[in-house]
């Protein structure tokens, strides 16, 4: 058997909890009475539409936040769904007959019956695959275990999604993008690497070496997430994209209004707004740096840079 899915039964722990037939059954190690199972059928949204986990334009793909992430995962979605329309002849979307199980057709869903335990799904097999991807999508069945215990499903849901492909697939994914990010990062000129660093926040000078550079922007790259600095808390990878495809006079106008105000040129004040001694400039960093970009407006980056290089040789 190749790629695998897994759906396995939520372990709950009553502790001390007043006896119940549940609780004697998990103490037992058993999840419900012994033979019994679970039949799931397709589950069908009030407008008609069933949840095939096979649909591009579900609410919960249509609700990913990141734009790139969205697009990714509807393109992941249609190929495999696709893929397994070819090779069963029979119409997946969310308005097929196929997953109503008292159709008259010849093709349609069979019941599926979740015993205890593991419920393991050979994705090899497009019948199987087809199920496996319902089931997924079905609001009886948790999408993970941390999903569960995060109190975003009722505490009566009995199954989760155990699927070590998918998270393999997830760390591959990231893995390979942080290598893709530092492998462009190796393609530009010091100086340039020394400004994006700046702009991730992270404590590099006009004078800091190479391999420092390297380093900060390396460690930055493969950490789980930023710890430190203006994006605390966020994925470094998305940090790093805001960045990687700006034209060079865009990275530079950027950075020397970042360096600006944390050397004290201009004062951020609370709202973003950019202020010099108490004089308000601009709204915000964003409205500055399009000053600053206009072919009409040269002479105050240049008046910019003579007064960052004054300040910074007086806090030397």
């Amino acid at each position: 058997m190749g790629k695998v899915g897994k759906i396995s039964v939520i372990p709950k722990d009553y502790g001390a909890a007043f006896p119940t037939m549940e609780k004697s059954l998990r103490d037992n190690g058993m999840s419900r009475a012994p033979g019994t199972v679970k039949i799931m059928f397709p589950y069908k949204e009030l407008n008609g539409r069933y949840r095939t986990g096979l649909d591009e334009y579900a609410p919960s793909i249509l609700k990913i936040e990141d734009p790139k992430d969205k697009d990714i995962e509807q393109k992941r979605i249609k190929k495999l769904r696709t893929e397994l329309e070819e090779k069963t002849g029979i119409d997946l979307s969310p308005n097929s007959l196929y997953y109503n199980h008292t159709s008259k057709g010849v093709h349609k869903v069979q019941g599926i019956k979740l015993m205890d335990g593991d419920n393991i799904f050979n994705l090899d097999d497009h019948w199987q695959c087809i199920t496996f991807n319902w089931l997924k999508a079905h609001p009886g069945v948790a999408s993970s275990l941390k999903a569960y215990q995060k109190g975003k499903y009722p505490s009566d849901t009995h199954y989760y999604v155990n699927d070590e492909d998918v998270e393999n697939e997830i760390v591959y994914a990231k893995k390979k993008t942080a290598n893709d990010a530092i492998i462009r990062f190796d393609s530009w000129s010091l100086e340039k690497r020394r400004k994006v660093a700046r702009l991730l926040d992270l404590p590099v000078g006009d004078d800091t070496k190479e391999e420092s550079v390297y380093n900060l922007v390396d460690n930055f790259l493969k950490s789980a997430q930023v710890n430190h600095g203006s994006h605390k808390g966020k994925d470094p990878i998305k940090v790093f994209s805001l960045y990687v495809d700006l034209k060079d006079d865009v990275i530079y106008t950027k950075d020397i209004v970042e360096q600006a105000i944390k050397n004290g040129v201009y004062r951020e004040r609370k709202g973003g707004r950019v202020y010099e001694g108490e004089l308000e400039l601009f709204k915000d960093k964003d409205q500055l740096v399009e000053h600053l970009l206009d072919p009409n407006n040269q002479e105050d980056v240049l008046t910019l840079e003579k007064k960052l290089k004054i300040k910074k040789m007086a806090d030397a």
